[in-house]
């Protein structure tokens, strides 16, 4: 499946957060990813895709987390 240029941005945007277990939050990606248009729904949007999974919620859903799928790429 093909994704938007908008999707494989924000696919590009999660890519680019490093943490020692592979899981991020929408607030750990960085301010120049998201002054380009990245936003939180497009992160639940890749999820339902398959190109994240989402892995833990904190009290009240006010920040979800997730990781990469690696077993799910985008074509080219």
């Amino acid at each position: 499946m093909d994704l938007t240029p908008q999707l494989a941005f924000t696919l590009e945007a999660c890519r680019s957060v490093q943490t020692p277990t592979g899981e991020f939050c929408y607030r750990w990606i960085p301010q120049e990813y998201k002054d380009r248009g990245v936003k939180q729904q497009q992160l639940r949007r890749l999820a339902s895709l398959g190109f994240l999974t989402r892995v833990d919620q904190t009290r009240g859903g006010k920040r979800v987390y997730y990781r990469l799928n690696p077993d799910r790429q985008p074509t080219v």
